[in-house]
Formats: C-alpha cells, structure tokens, sequence
C-alpha cells in the first residue's frame, strides 16, 4: 500500500511538473531550455530590478511613490511572461544605480545605454527603444543654435549618463555641472542657474508639459541617441538569456502601446510633436 501511494504520489509530482513546463513556454509565447526552465522554477526571491530614477516618462514614480513609466510597464510584461515576481528597488540616484549594479546588489537595471565601460558587471539586452538628447537653452539665449555653441557655458547634465562621458570627449573644453536628475537640472536652467542642458528629448518634452514651463527651448541635437536596453548583472547567464528571450518574444505592437498604461508614452510623443514638431522611435 505504501509502494501504490508513493508511486501515485511520484506520478502526480511529475504530472504537475509537465504542466508547469507546459504552462511556462505556452502562456509565455517564448522558448526556453530545460536549464531555464529549471532557473526559473527554482528562484528563491523575486528578481531585483532597478529603474533609472527621475526619468520621465520612461521611469519615475508617481503620487503615491510608485515607479511608473514605459520601462516599468516592459518589467511588468516580461514578469508576466515568466511568471516570476520582480521587486523594484528605489535607489536616489543615476550613479546609486550603477554603484549598486557593480555590488550585485541588484540583478537588473532598465533604462540604461550599453557601453563598453559597463561590460564587467552588466550583459545588455537589444535595445526597445530610441530616444535622442537635445541641447536645451532658454528662449532669450539666441546665441545657442546647436551643441558646437555652448563653450564657456553652465551646462548641465546627469551624472553618470552616459552622454557625459560622450560630451567630455568630444567637446572637452565643456564645463559640465552635473545634476542628480532631469527634474532638478531643467527646473535650475528655467531659474538662470545654468545656461543649457543636456537632456533627452522625451523628457523635456514631458517636463515642460507636466510644470508649465514656457521659458525653454530646443536649440538642437546632440549626436548621442540613447538606445535603451535592459542591464543583467554578468555572473548570471540563465537569468540574462531568459530576460532577452522574453523581451524579443514581446510582439512589435506591443513595442510603444506598451501594457495597458502605454497611454502615458503616447501622451510624451503628443509632447514631443506638439512642442517640437519631431521625434524619433523604432
């Protein structure tokens, strides 16, 4: 009798592990080895994901300090389709963010651009979206119609983007003052504490919308497009290949109207072609 039970218990087991198997490379639309499979099963703690903070409206948190954004709503699907929970972590800067990255102390980071400098403690997924910087200068600056006229200026940037390490390579006689964050850079730039800043076109465009501010303008590109990919931390190979597989498996129309809250980027592109009359995207 107890041989029969254990047996009926063993085939159930496996049973239910078929159907799990099953349930995770159907639902998920997405095909995944056995060690995968198995990686994922087997997690003992949600996967810790870090977003770029005060980034909007790619990532930024809204009134009750939850982080929002197209790049949240992309974790949101890939967690679906793996079926694994994902803990987001609240980290105060762009710079805590890679700190804690290259600590292992978080296993992803969204939002973030590949560059050769960040391959020893991040693999980076293709990108899933692009996005250009923009020299932005207040409206009575005439003198400012493109990135080769702000020498012997305050530019402001992000520090730890990087477009700093871009902007102080190519123009290196550039006084950059670095800023914890869009908001605080736009927002010192509108008051006369800066000359210009560096920015992402999407961000302005939803800055300027979100406080009213009507004393800015774009004088131009910069000639570093942030083509935003997924960071996974490089000791952990399944993990990265199951993150790429899930993103790639997100279906191109899904790829702007992105979950059900995509209508937060469609209102940034009506920013963007309203106040400027252009942007760009996949």
């Amino acid at each position: 009798m107890n041989c029969k039970r254990l047996l009926c218990f063993v085939l159930c087991l496996l049973t239910c592990m078929l159907a799990v198997q099953c349930s995770v490379q159907d639902n998920s639309s997405i095909t995944l080895t056995p060690q995968e499979i198995q990686y994922i099963q087997t997690l003992q703690k949600p996967i810790v994901v870090a977003p770029c903070p005060g980034y909007p409206p790619i990532d930024f948190t809204d009134a009750k300090g939850n982080f929002i954004g197209l790049s949240q709503d992309y974790v949101e699907l890939i967690s679906k389709k793996l079926g694994n929970n994902f803990e987001i972590k609240k980290i105060h800067s762009w710079a805590d963010v890679l700190r804690e990255a290259q600590e292992r102390k978080v296993d992803m980071v969204i939002s973030i651009q590949d560059v050769p400098e960040r391959h020893w403690y991040l693999q980076f997924t293709k990108p899933y979206i692009r996005i250009p910087n923009v020299v932005v200068v207040q409206k009575s600056n005439t003198k400012v119609k493109s990135i080769y006229d702000l020498k012997g200026m305050k530019v402001a940037a992000v520090k730890g983007y990087a477009v700093v390490d871009y902007i102080t390579k190519k123009f290196p006689t550039y006084t950059l003052e670095l800023v914890k964050d869009e908001s605080e850079g736009l927002m010192k730039l509108a008051f006369g504490e800066y000359d210009a800043m560096i920015i992402s076109l999407s961000t302005v465009s939803y800055l300027i919308d979100t406080y009213s501010i009507t004393n800015l303008r774009v004088a131009g590109t910069v000639g570093y497009d942030w083509n935003l990919c997924i960071g996974v931390r490089s000791d952990n190979p399944l993990l990265y290949s199951v993150i790429s597989k899930a993103l790639d498996s997100i279906p191109e129309k899904n790829k702007v109207n992105c979950s059900e809250n995509g209508f937060r980027w469609h209102h940034a592109l009506f920013i963007m072609k309203r106040n400027f009359g252009i942007y760009w995207l996949y």
